[in-house]
């Protein structure tokens, strides 16, 4: 659309050719410099020629930030506080996001994905998805890049521009002025980055068995692929959150059918992979999901002696004995009883809890008020963890010890396999100090995940010339920065088979002080919690690593007003999820 920004009075404008807007306001009010909204381009109108003048610096990195390899690798670990134009101190990550009339969800959710490690180091680097069409995908990079920049002219962040872009692509489900819930937000979000990004859209959100919300698996009539690099860019989208599971179902028909009645066997119209025992048709999958659903128990029905409700309190592990491998879950119909049964397979790097705060009845949406407690730090999920019994140990060559089982491996097995080689075979942090820029290569090629072969790439391409003698640099930056990649894919690499978490974000659904019985509001968890995997989770070799830091210890939470964002580093105490009444509120 060719926007124009007048550098004197702040106002947009349309083009700069004769007879536009902006041509005709730099004649009338007498303003002359223009820059251009999309390319960052300075322009002096009505003469028309481009201004290039270093002070002008300061306004384009305003208006796109840019970041190099070592500065992402210190985003993490980095305390200094930046300053706007005003002299007002902020800390770039926990900057503050306008509330643009009931949009708490959506900033909520980007503080949240913001503190992704892997997944905001890609979205920082515009270069991964300059040539997308997607303009989701190009609005939710800009956010996260102001977010995290410290050259912003003022010490909050307006998503004006992505919240016009969910709301035309969701075709108005998530708008300004309209509620909706972060979670629904999420699944949206990750399916349309990632067909934005180029990959077919049939890939999975989440298990359909852990989840009844499956939104964003609908898919797309029409396939982009902007650049060779679309594969690798779009599985970035879900490698930090996604693990597999074993779903085992049985299902016993209350009603009898009509074949049933003529005398026909049942065992006749089972499915591939389903098994008759008895009254119940039994069947086992494996598949990739994103998030866990965590059902609260239902509340008490009366009053205390006092007259008060009684909100019970339940420990997070108490929900998680859904995954255990042995607890089942019933679910009526008018048709069948169901029930299911989950084994977690493979813990992902980021671990997204959903907790299942409203159910809808005949007359309205109901919110559960029980109290939900939880670890800040160490959240121990080896319990919960299945370790495929077919995977074995794996000798140095890479094949499985039980040579004799000859059925194919199942998606579990085939993780599970794959990890444990890599985990034996990489080198530590000391030797790849030491390694050459070749083995350095080879070592991204080898172990590194997507994005690390979407940096090397970028690394690969990128000119070795200083700007001022034009003499070659010897190798040195860029030994540099295959340096921090290669240190990134090992940290990657010894957190497999970790299976403590940090805190790393707590997403709650806050009452409005107009539905609420207690003035002010009560602040409720309703929504998830975002965990990363423990810097301090176990050491050893083969089944056991050193896990590297992730970026996941403290707190993250978004202000309703869109004005304030707080980190809380504890010392690893316990956290409450507590709730209040009403159906509509705030994200906290």
């Amino acid at each position: 659309m060719n926007v124009y920004v007048c550098l004197v009075c702040g106002k947009y404008f349309q083009g700069r050719g004769k007879m536009t807007p902006a041509y005709t306001h730099s004649v009338q009010a007498g303003h002359f410099v223009f820059m251009n909204l999309h390319s960052g381009r300075t322009f002096c109108l009505p003469d028309g020629y481009e201004v290039l003048d270093s002070s002008l610096q300061d306004v384009q990195s305003c208006l796109s930030p840019t970041f190099s390899l070592q500065e992402l690798a210190q985003l993490s670990s980095n305390t200094s506080l930046a300053r706007d134009v005003h002299g007002v101190s902020y800390l770039p990550g926990f900057i503050g996001l306008n509330n643009l009339n009931c949009t708490d969800y959506l900033n909520a959710l980007l503080h949240a994905l913001a503190h992704v490690a892997p997944f905001r180091d890609y979205w920082l680097q515009n270069d991964h998805y300059a040539l997308t069409k997607s303009t989701v995908a190009h609005q939710f990079g800009l956010a996260l890049r102001k977010m995290w920049s410290g050259k912003n002219f003022k010490s909050t962040v307006s998503p004006q521009e992505l919240v016009q872009e969910l709301s035309v692509e969701s075709k108005k489900r998530f708008s300004l002025g309209q509620r909706a819930e972060c979670l629904d937000l999420l699944v949206w979000l990750l399916g349309t980055l990632h067909r934005g990004l180029g990959k077919a859209a049939n890939a999975p959100i989440t298990a359909p068995a852990v989840s009844n919300n499956n939104a964003s698996a609908a898919s797309s009539s029409k396939t982009v692929r902007p650049n060779p690099a679309a594969d690798q860019a779009s599985s970035v989208v879900y490698e930090p959150f996604q693990g597999i599971i074993e779903v085992t179902t049985l299902t016993k028909r209350l009603v009898s059918s009509a074949e049933e009645l003529r005398g026909q066997d049942p065992a006749t119209q089972l499915r591939p992979g389903e098994t008759l025992e008895g009254e119940w048709v039994r069947s086992t999958t494996q598949v990739p999901f994103t998030y866990l659903s965590l059902d609260i128990p239902a509340c008490p029905l009366f009053r205390d002696s006092e007259g008060g409700l009684v909100i019970p309190q339940v420990p997070l592990f108490e929900l998680l004995k859904k995954f255990d491998g042995s607890t089942w879950t019933d679910t009526m119909t008018s048709e069948a009883h169901v029930r299911r049964q989950y084994r977690i397979l493979q813990l992902p790097r980021y671990l997204i809890l959903h907790l299942v705060r409203f159910t809808r009845n005949n007359f309205y949406l109901e919110k559960n008020p029980t109290i939900v407690t939880f670890p800040v730090k160490n959240l121990e999920m080896k319990e919960y963890l299945q370790v495929p019994a077919a995977a074995g140990d794996v000798e140095g060559d890479g094949s499985s010890v039980d040579k004799n089982d000859k059925k194919k491996p199942s998606l579990g097995e085939r993780k599970a396999r794959e990890e444990a080689r890599m985990l034996q075979s990489c080198p530590s942090l000391e030797q790849v100090s030491a390694m050459s820029n070749t083995a350095l290569r080879q070592l991204i090629v080898k172990f590194g995940a997507d994005l690390h072969k979407l940096q090397l790439q970028a690394v690969s391409s990128a000119p070795t010339a200083f700007p001022t003698t034009g003499k070659t640099s010897g190798g040195a930056e860029e030994r540099a920065q295959l340096l921090i990649i290669a240190q990134s894919v090992v940290e990657r690499v010894q957190l497999f088979g970790a299976t403590k978490y940090d805190l790393l974000s707590n997403i709650c659904h806050g009452s409005d002080a107009s539905s609420s019985s207690t003035k002010g509001g009560i602040t409720v968890g309703d929504l998830n919690m975002l965990l990363g995997q423990s810097s301090g989770a176990h050491k050893g070799k083969a089944k056991t690593s050193a896990a590297a830091g992730s970026g996941a210890s403290g707190v993250v939470s978004s202000s309703t007003g869109g004005h304030s964002s707080n980190s809380n580093s504890g010392g690893g105490g316990g956290g409450a999820d507590s709730t209040g009444g009403g159906s509509h509120g705030r994200y906290t």
